[in-house]
């Protein structure tokens, strides 16, 4: 017995599954999947063969049902940054990454940093599909719908506060919103770009049609105190520096005290994070 949930088609109790070879549709298009049978899930999604009547029509198109217009909203780390005084991007290319130049994006800790400006969504690094299939799909549907589906993309300076990113995406909602004749928009949000679209849907829920968290912790997320002490993997980019220069890394910080365990006794050590004395 299937039980699949779709987030992004609240409309539709039950939408059509089709195999993963013919549409090839992110896994982060679900919410929630159980299945019985283990065997079949593993077929479901890996076999190639589809019978004449499980075939999809010429003119059919995963995201068919979607209509109006989507806002895709990457998460920490998920836009690229681009230098404005030499034009070059600065967060994240492959050639920052193998070392080939050398980039500083560490935030100043007393101003706001105006080296550096949004410069689209990270999609691919190299061979490393970001969401670059997701966004190839949604485009592809934009195009054959004649004008009744619109993409777009939402980037930002990750390394700021929450509600500066937040009322910057405010901002490109709402133009989005007059622009359409005051049509409610879908949203597929990632990461840290979900609490910033929880911000803005709590502020203005007229002009959302529905949200897509996709990875989003609404809770604390401990880890981040090991990238503030030791950095990232690729640590020249991913620096300590820099995770402690960026406002929106202290989003992360447990608010309830709660990250470490005494291993003597697997007693909570409390520790309040946003107290410089501690």
């Amino acid at each position: 017995m299937q039980d699949i949930k779709y987030l992004i088609q609240p409309d539709n109790p039950n939408p059509k599954i089709v195999s993963r070879n013919a549409y090839e549709i992110p896994d982060k298009i679900l919410l929630d999947a159980k299945i019985d049978n283990p065997d079949s899930w593993s077929s479901l999604w890996t076999s190639s063969e589809t019978t004449e009547a499980e075939s999809p029509e010429e003119n059919t198109h995963p995201f068919e049902f979607l209509t109006g217009d989507l806002v895709l909203v990457g998460g920490f780390y998920g836009s690229h940054l681009r230098n404005t005084n030499t034009d070059a991007r600065e967060w994240l290319s492959l050639d920052l990454l193998l070392g080939l130049r050398n980039s500083n994006i560490n935030l100043p800790l007393h101003s706001d940093d105006s080296r550096h400006s949004p410069d689209g969504i990270i999609k691919r690094i190299g061979l490393i599909d970001i969401c670059s299939r997701l966004c190839r799909k949604l485009h592809e549907w934009e195009l054959k719908s004649k004008g009744s589906f619109r993409v777009h993309e939402f980037s930002y300076d990750w390394r700021q506060e929450g509600q500066v990113s937040s009322q910057n995406l405010l901002e490109f909602l709402e133009d989005i919103y007059a622009q359409n004749q005051n049509q409610p928009i879908t949203v597929i949000a990632h990461s840290m770009g979900g609490l910033i679209t929880l911000s803005v849907l709590n502020r203005r829920p007229e002009m959302f049609k529905g949200v897509v968290f996709c990875g989003t912790p609404f809770g604390p997320v401990p880890m981040i105190l090991w990238a503030f002490q030791r950095g990232a993997p690729f640590a020249s980019l991913f620096s300590s520096e820099m995770h402690f220069s960026a406002r929106s890394a202290f989003l992360f910080l447990p608010k309830d005290g709660k990250a470490l365990v005494d291993s003597s006794n697997d007693e909570d050590i409390l520790i309040d994070y946003f107290n410089p004395q501690e």
